[in-house]
């Protein structure tokens, strides 16, 4: 065929060179396979059997590497070395009204706003872990009309993690956070008691200022 092109190259050095003529050696590698084109450019790995899942890695025209599947970014470490999962666990939620408790016993934090929930994991003001790993939460609450000790709680399933407020004092914004090993399909949600039994945990519908927060995240 007298337009046959050459496709692949191993150098003398071992190192593999497709859509170049000159694999560039590397320095930090012993040795390199060196995919070269004037587009995107990327490796597949894909198995054959039910799953056929399909996984790339690859380098987009803004010289970011992407790790692909079946077409779709799960995370890019761009040109500069700055890491984005796009498909990461995660969420933001906020008390979209006051809610009003009386009674001494403990009560369920209403989350009725989101800013995101990527995942779609929390629903109804509680978190559902999607697989097993440890997660951070983050709870900041205000608290009006107390007039005594707070005791807010993060329960996730088989834990109780509390934090004791005692400030003599009427009005009060606890915050916390903390990280919790987790099954998939535990969950997880914000409670509250008090001394008061009457007392309220403030939030406003569309406002832009979130007063009492429920947030978190897969770590890992």
């Amino acid at each position: 065929n007298t337009n046959a092109s050459e496709k692949m190259r191993i150098d003398t050095s071992g190192n593999v060179g497709i859509g170049i003529s000159a694999p560039d050696a590397s320095s930090y590698f012993g040795k390199i396979l060196h995919l070269a084109d004037n587009s995107n450019v990327g490796i597949m790995f894909n198995r054959t059997d039910s799953t056929a899942a399909k996984w790339s890695i690859g380098c987009n025209s803004a010289a970011n590497l992407d790790f692909v599947k079946e077409g779709n970014v799960k995370m890019r470490i761009d040109s500069e070395g700055r890491v984005t999962m796009p498909s990461q666990v995660m969420f933001s939620a906020y008390a979209s009204s006051s809610q009003a408790i009386s009674g001494y016993s403990d009560v369920d934090v209403n989350f009725g706003g989101e800013d995101f929930d990527i995942g779609s994991n929390f629903s109804s003001s509680v978190f559902t872990a999607p697989i097993a790993g440890k997660y951070v939460f983050f709870v900041k609450l205000q608290v009006a009309d107390s007039a005594g000790w707070i005791k807010p709680k993060l329960i996730p399933s088989g834990k109780q993690y509390s934090w004791f407020m005692n400030p003599g004092q009427d009005d009060m914004s606890p915050a916390w956070s903390q990280i919790v090993n987790m099954a998939a399909n535990d969950t997880c949600k914000v409670t509250i008691v008090a001394d008061d039994n009457n007392y309220t945990i403030v939030g406003a519908s569309g406002s832009t200022y979130h007063q009492s927060t429920f947030s978190g995240y897969l770590l890992g």
